[in-house]
Order: structure tokens, then sequence, then C-alpha cells
């Protein structure tokens, strides 16, 4: 028997906006992004990879503006303005990344998005994968998508 699935637009942006909602900044949890020059983790829930060369960029109080994607069948969150890191922990080749929900003290790190990290055809672009020690990390742009499984409105 098929199992094909789908869920309309509605419920594809209704299921990313409470996702990317945890990335928010607030009184009770920070949304932070890391990057790492280890290989991707199969899941969220395994263990962050190895080679941290970002300890963190954090997301603002609203952290994604959700928005229909028209035709294409696709939910798209835009990352509003993320804060850089003002100091790269170590230098290296990025390969992936993970956002996370911390608690308010920034130790109780949970992982809620990951992907890979390239210059192009990645899950999250950047105009270079080399960071240095010490430089300043900064991520311009970042969107998120969720398809509703139709490919169309």
């Amino acid at each position: 028997m098929a199992n094909s699935p789908m869920c309309s637009m509605v419920g594809a942006e209704a299921a990313l906006t409470a996702l990317c909602a945890e990335l928010n900044v607030n009184s009770s949890h920070l949304g932070i992004l890391k990057v790492f020059s280890g290989a991707l983790p199969a899941t969220c829930e395994t263990a962050d990879p190895s080679g941290a060369l970002s300890t963190g960029c954090t997301f603002a109080s609203t952290a994604f503006t959700i928005t229909d994607g028209g035709a294409n069948g696709l939910a798209t969150g835009t990352a509003g303005t993320i804060a850089a890191d003002s100091s790269v922990a170590s230098g290296g080749t990025a390969l992936c990344f993970r956002a996370y929900n911390a608690g308010s003290n920034g130790s109780t790190l949970v992982c809620h998005l990951q992907g890979t990290v390239g210059t192009s055809g990645c899950d999250m672009n950047l105009n270079t994968t080399t960071l240095v020690t010490g430089a300043t990390f900064t991520i311009t742009a970042f969107v998120v998508t969720l398809a509703d499984g139709s490919g169309a409105d």
C-alpha cells in the first residue's frame, strides 16, 4: 500500500512557524546557530559533530518571517538579523551547521535544524567556508523551506 501523505500550504506554514519560533530569542531561551568542520550528523538528536568553529550567532527576537512560497509549494522562513560571532573559536573549513534553542543562560542546547554548509547548492551558503580563528563570522541571509507536498498551493 502506498504511503504518500501531504499537508496543505496552511499546514506547512504552521509547521514551519512553530519550528522557527523555537529559535526566537526571548526571556526563556536563545536561538543560536553554530558552524562545524565535522560531518553532518544523521539526525538533530545525534551528538554535535566534531570541530566547533563558531561558538554561536544569535537569532533575533523573531528569528524568522514565514511566507507562502506561491505556486512552488514551499513555505519559506527568512531569518531576520542574526548577530555575528565576534570571535571564531577555531579556524577550519565549515561543513555543516546546527540551529539550537538554548536555555536563557545559553548552556542547554537543543538542536532544531541542521544542514550542510558550502558556497553554493547547500542548505546554508556562505561567501567562504574558510573560517579564521579570532575573526568575525557573519551570516547575512538564511532561508528555510518546508514543502507542502503538492508542488503547488
